[in-house]
């Protein structure tokens, strides 16, 4: 599985879930999506999913959390913020379970789950 990086909040030591970009999950609706919900409420794969990152570095400064700056010099992030990762692999198209699969933009700084 490839290694992949996300900010989030934290509930109970784990990711919080939710449907905002600091949740685990995606928005489906407004003009925010990550990505659309057909009528029936179901989503399809190829388009678009939750954002993830190849390494901390690439992660949008305003989602690492400011307590990390010895590691990332421009984090601007609130502190109630977490930065998990998931996997070990090289961070190229691949799936992540039965369900899930990880698509690589171009250049690969960039994922979508």
């Amino acid at each position: 599985m490839p290694l992949m990086y996300r900010s989030m909040l934290e509930n109970g030591g784990k990711p919080a879930v939710g449907s905002s970009k600091k949740h685990l999950g995606v928005i489906t609706l407004g003009k925010y999506a990550d990505i659309e919900a057909d009528t029936a409420g179901w989503v399809h794969p190829l388009t678009g999913g939750m954002s993830v990152s190849p390494d901390l570095q690439n992660l949008p400064q305003h989602r690492v959390p400011m307590r990390l700056k010895r590691l990332f010099s421009a984090a601007s992030g609130k502190n109630n913020l977490y930065v998990w990762c998931l996997g070990s692999g090289d961070f190229s198209d691949a799936e992540i379970s039965n369900n899930l699969r990880l698509r690589v933009d171009k250049p690969a700084e960039h994922g979508i789950v």
